[in-house]
């Protein structure tokens, strides 16, 4: 691994004093984006590069008309992870790939773990809904648990119950992202939340896109927000051996934290506006980094 990352000097959008990756994260994925900016200088821009990665595979299923051109497009990915894992010539004229390359080469990261993520994410082309709750643990697991667990990796995280701790508050932020949006995702047609305690509730995607018909959908509202409590509590239990350096991933707990505070304040209303607001916490952030704590 080397001290510096060959992207700690990127190319800079002047408009807006931004790397283009960065810029793309800040629009795209705000919450990451405040919690990078606590990151070294030296190994801040590969961050912006791992979530620029995953901000390209997330809107995917947004942009298509036909999920074989989603397809297409996360097996092109692919082709990008593969062929940087295999030390291939990167394709140019393409930032996310090159900056995606980069840091497979400069921080040794796996190939089966970047492919997992695409997996995780190529899920999203498909309407069917997750049936149980440990179906939607894998899917937090496999996608923002493990890129928050690589965003550990690239600051200098090596101790296993550190990444862990990691990717257990990107499982609390995934789960708590898909409690948050469940009712626009239901007025996009998809039930995102499991159907088995969704029918125990009676909840059903047509009921759940309506606020008259979504209160039924606090029970397994609930649930869901409990499990990521489960993941928080679990990860604190390592927060006392944090260094300054790699506050970011575990810094996306502080966020965890004001959505479940905003769930409990709307009753679990999934129609609530509020949770569908990244909200910008810099001072709270910034004491949290200072603390160390999570």
């Amino acid at each position: 691994m080397t001290a510096e990352s060959p992207l700690a000097r990127p190319s800079v959008d002047p408009a807006a004093g931004l790397s283009l990756l960065a810029r793309d994260v800040r629009d795209h994925d705000p919450a990451r984006f405040q919690t990078s900016l606590f990151a070294p200088v030296a190994r801040r821009e590969d961050l912006m590069a791992l979530h620029a990665f995953h901000v390209e595979l997330a809107r995917v299923a947004g942009t298509v008309s036909e999920p074989l051109i989603g397809q297409m497009r996360y097996q092109w990915w692919r082709d990008q992870v593969n062929a940087a894992c295999d030390g291939e010539v990167p394709i140019k004229g393409h930032p996310v790939g090159e900056g995606l390359t980069a840091i497979i080469r400069t921080h040794g990261l796996e190939r089966d773990a970047l492919l997992s993520i695409i997996d995780a994410r190529e899920t999203d082309l498909d309407a069917r809904p997750f049936a149980a709750e440990e179906d939607i643990l894998c899917q937090a697991r496999a996608s923002v648990g493990t890129i928050n667990g690589m965003a550990a990796r690239i600051l200098g995280v090596a101790d296993p119950e550190l990444l862990a701790a990691a990717e257990q508050i990107g499982m609390a932020w995934g789960l708590l992202t898909l409690a948050r949006t469940c009712a626009l995702d239901a007025y996009r047609g998809r039930l995102t939340l499991p159907t088995e305690s969704c029918a125990a509730a009676g909840v059903t995607v047509e009921t759940l896109a309506v606020p008259e018909g979504a209160k039924a959908a606090r029970v397994p509202l609930r649930r869901v927000v409990a499990l990521a409590q489960n993941n928080l509590q679990s990860a604190r239990l390592a927060r006392g051996r944090v260094r300054m350096g790699w506050v970011p991933p575990f810094l996306m707990a502080r966020l965890c934290d004001h959505y479940i505070g905003l769930m409990e304040n709307c009753d679990y209303s999934p129609h609530d506006p509020r949770l569908l607001v990244v909200p910008r916490m810099p001072l709270r952030l910034f004491f949290s980094a200072v603390a160390k704590r999570f």
